[in-house]
């Protein structure tokens, strides 16, 4: 496994991705077949958040729509990895539009497997009060893909706390006033962070006011968190 691990990870050093690796065994009840997952987060191009503390911007909708089909590859790509070193292996794309999330959550927004979980099990950040992960690197300017492997690959600390202390800036910012404002602990649920529906009424009617593309983008709570805000990506 070792020259196994050693090629993902060169893979993967290529990719303009953020990674990690997580201990999932008994957390998703639905796929109790694979213990450990791939998590893999796309930094967005800062270009794409250029007045985005306003509202959501046909720059912004388009960098989302290309990160999501760049993560969906990706994801792909390591599934078919692992999987031709034996390991049974499942990934998941990143979510690319309302309808197709609801579709496959339902009303409440639920799926059966949580990126964002995945994602702090795997040590690259915590829930912000946002209800989206934060990295360090590059605060909430992420999106996100997961593949569930049996193969055993080295896993990292999972985070458990939140790092945002006092800080309200998205809170503050959302305009659907949809940000309760609670600290992200494990065992949180999402309902105490955010108000889901009331949040996608208002990024609904934005995106469509702003440019006209019938999805659930917004963007705002990204664009003012102070964690990674000066972190330049170019594509």
């Amino acid at each position: 496994m070792a020259d196994a691990f050693q090629a993902l990870e060169s893979f993967l050093m290529t990719s303009q991705v953020i990674w990690g690796y997580a201990d999932v065994a008994g957390i998703f009840p639905d796929y109790p077949q694979y213990p450990r997952a791939v998590s893999l987060a796309y930094p967005l191009p800062t270009a794409a958040l250029v007045n985005l503390v306003t509202g959501p911007t046909q720059q912004y909708y388009t960098a989302y729509c290309e990160a999501n089909a760049f993560l969906n590859v990706l994801a792909s790509q390591v599934c078919a990895a692992l999987q031709g070193l034996g390991y049974p292996s499942l990934g998941f794309p990143a979510t690319v539009s309302q309808q197709q999330l609801e579709r496959a959550t339902g009303s409440d927004y639920l799926a059966k497997l949580a990126h964002k979980t995945i994602a702090t099990r795997a040590g690259l950040g915590w829930i912000g009060k946002n209800a989206l992960l934060v990295t360090k690197k590059y605060g909430p300017r992420v999106r996100l893909a997961s593949v569930l492997t049996t193969a055993p690959l080295p896993i990292a600390q999972p985070i458990t706390t939140a790092l945002c202390g006092s800080c309200q800036a998205c809170v503050k910012a959302c305009p659907a006033g949809a940000l309760h404002g609670a600290s992200w602990q494990v065992g949180v649920t999402r309902q105490e962070l955010v108000d889901v529906h009331a949040c996608a009424r208002t990024a609904h009617a934005l995106l469509m006011q702003r440019t006209g593309q019938d999805d659930t983008v917004c963007g705002i709570c990204v664009a003012v968190c102070p964690f990674g805000k000066k972190q330049q990506v170019k594509r």
